[in-house]
Order: structure tokens, then C-alpha cells, then sequence
């Protein structure tokens, strides 16, 4: 998409999520500068959301990641 992204993963329990966050934000930013390709890239919005996941959703959840395009056709992320 666009103006966002979904990540999926399994966040070890001492970790903590704004940890986690600040690093993927501030090393992805670092990247995609450098790269050069993402010419209208100003940096990652202030906030973030979060949601916990039962395992056996692991599959869905997945497969609505992959279709994300699809599902913002019939309704926008706004």
C-alpha cells in the first residue's frame, strides 16, 4: 500500500512492542533513504497499531496481509 504497512510477527514476551516499533521505524527510515527509489518518502508517521493474534488466526491473518490491496479497494484505511 501506499501510505502504510502490515508486519506480522511473533514478538518474543520480554521484548517490548515500542521498543521493537522505534527500532523497525528508525532503521527502515535509515534504509529507504539511502535506497533512493522511495523519492516522496518524508518518514513514518508519529503512532503505530498493534494487535494480538491467536495463533490459529495465524493463516488469515497472513492471506489478509497478501490481499491488502484488494481489501483497501472496498474499504480505504481512513
Amino acid at each position: 500500500m501506499e501510505d502504510h504497512i502490515h508486519i506480522l510477527c511473533d514478538l518474543h514476551p520480554a521484548l517490548v512492542l515500542a521498543d521493537f516499533m522505534r527500532d523497525v521505524k528508525s532503521n527502515s527510515s535509515t534504509w529507504i533513504k539511502s535506497v533512493g527509489t522511495f523519492h516522496e518518502f518524508k518518514g513514518w508517521a508519529d503512532g503505530y497499531a498493534a494487535f494480538t493474534y491467536s495463533w490459529k488466526d495465524k493463516d488469515m491473518i497472513v492471506n489478509y496481509i497478501k490481499n491488502q490491496q484488494e481489501h483497501h479497494k472496498k474499504e480505504t484505511f481512513e
